[in-house]
């Protein structure tokens, strides 16, 4: 297969684009088997990357860095190929960017702007570690560097905070919320919850959005929010399992459970069933995202799901907007989120209904 594309090479490995791209680059966060097999597979089928084109990209100032800090999330698979889709429609080219936590400032930022000659910046999740050490939202706009940030608000405090599009967390968890309050069920967990001090990270505000239809609800209700046993892997289902053994061991007096994300419910239902308690008849559970763990689990993850191709849309919209305008007002999109319902989630069980 003479002149094969990076996108033929990515499917015949199985893997994305950005991955093989970090393989053939030497990227050292690729996974050594993966790195071997992709490498392999390039000789197989005539790859070779296209140096030249890679040097007019850092000689090009008509590039657009997508930054991801840490580890790589399930949602932000399909979104990184989302992006692609979208930024090859225009003049731009995309640089996908990983930053680790301990890089995680806005003078590393500033540096990979500067330095590889960055015309906007989408940040893709996260960013920091907590409210009071997050990137400084004024030392960024120094930068004179156009940003969005996307799945998540500029947090930061800052008077005049950056574009962000994000799913609008506190408005659909308390709608998930609801849905469990209408099923019957008056014992019921947050789990996996984070750090005091970050009111304006996903985390919180989706607990924000659990207290909402709590307060909201005519019924008496029996309710814990469970802190993360794995603090430092919040979004997994490590801590998902953790958490929920944790809770089990201490006595967890629930009907149920809603879990920060998909990963979390996955992890906690293994938890769970480990103990012997069937999921939905002892104990309903609900996620957040929609990946596809929550398809495929056992039973079917009723969850919210992301509207991601709008997400991705929006943010390379107002993106572009920027970089044509750098003086154009701040847009913060908040886009709903639908619950999708499956098999993890049924009416209270029997004589229980009332706390």
């Amino acid at each position: 297969m003479p002149g094969t594309t990076i996108r033929e090479l990515a499917a015949l490995c199985g893997v994305a684009v950005s991955t093989v791209s970090r393989a053939i680059n030497g990227h050292p966060e690729v996974n050594p088997e993966t790195r071997r097999r992709i490498v392999e597979m390039a000789k197989q089928h005539d790859y070779v990357a296209n140096a030249s084109a890679r040097s007019l990209k850092a000689r090009s100032t008509d590039v657009i860095a997508l930054l991801i800090q840490g580890g790589l999330s399930p949602i932000f698979l399909p979104m990184i190929r989302m992006f692609e889709d979208q930024i090859e429609e225009t003049k731009f080219s995309l640089m996908l960017t990983f930053i680790s936590d301990e890089d995680a400032e806005a003078g590393v930022i500033a540096r990979v702007v500067r330095d590889r000659k960055i015309s906007g910046v989408i940040f893709l999740g996260r960013y920091g570690d907590s409210a009071e050490g997050a990137l400084s939202s004024q030392r960024l706009a120094e930068m004179g560097t156009p940003i969005v940030f996307c799945t998540t608000s500029d947090f930061s405090g800052s008077p005049s905070p950056h574009s962000s599009v994000s799913v609008d967390d506190r408005a659909a968890s308390a709608a998930i919320t609801t849905l469990l309050l209408e099923r019957g069920h008056r014992r019921i967990a947050y789990l996996g919850a984070g750090d005091p001090g970050d009111a304006e990270q996903v985390w919180a505000l989706r607990v924000t959005g659990f207290r909402d239809a709590i307060d909201s609800s005519p019924h008496a209700t029996h309710v814990q929010v469970l802190s993360a046993a794995v603090p430092g892997r919040l979004y997994t289902m490590e801590n998902g399992y953790e958490t929920m053994r944790r809770a089990l061991d201490e006595g967890l007096d629930a009907t149920a459970v809603v879990a920060i994300c998909d990963t979390v419910a996955v992890g906690a239902i293994k938890a769970l069933t480990e103990r012997g308690l069937r999921v939905p008849e002892d104990i309903s559970v609900t996620g957040f995202d929609d990946i596809d763990y929550a398809r495929y689990s056992v039973p079917g993850l009723t969850t919210v799901s992301q509207p991601l191709q709008r997400i991705v849309q929006e943010s390379t919209r107002i993106l572009l907007d920027i970089i044509a305008d750098p003086d154009r007002d701040t847009e913060i999109i908040r886009l709903p989120g639908p619950i999708i319902e499956r098999g993890s989630v049924c009416a209270a069980p029997a004589g229980i209904v009332s706390a």
